[in-house]
């Protein structure tokens, strides 16, 4: 038996999505998209601040998420893998070569 270097890649490309969805989120628990926006309207009172706050606190909100989105899909798949594949498998030999013998860019699945 061999490590699962796909799973091992996965695993990766989770801590990642995770460090991303941690800049989304604050302190206080509220959403970036609030933060933001009150951000805006601290400096700019108006009808159009109010309508440009209201679409900044959305587009940000519904990036994070999406990154949730992102996360529990990953998580889903990186438990389903097993640790140890066969040792013939591409699992095992992952990322899987070209034939120029370089290494491919890591594909999610």
């Amino acid at each position: 038996m061999a490590t699962n270097k796909k799973k091992e890649a996965v695993g990766r490309v989770l801590a990642q999505v995770r460090d991303s969805q941690a800049a989304m989120s604050t302190a206080a628990g509220t959403s970036k998209g609030a933060d933001l926006s009150a951000d805006l309207e601290a400096v700019w009172i108006s009808t159009m601040a109010e309508t440009y706050k209201t679409d900044i606190a959305g587009i940000v909100d519904d990036a994070a998420g999406l990154w949730s989105g992102v996360e529990a899909d990953l998580e889903a798949d990186h438990a389903a893998m097993a640790d140890e594949v066969e040792e013939d498998s591409p699992e095992a030999r992952w990322p899987l070569e070209s034939g120029s013998g370089r290494a491919l860019p890591t594909p999610y699945m």
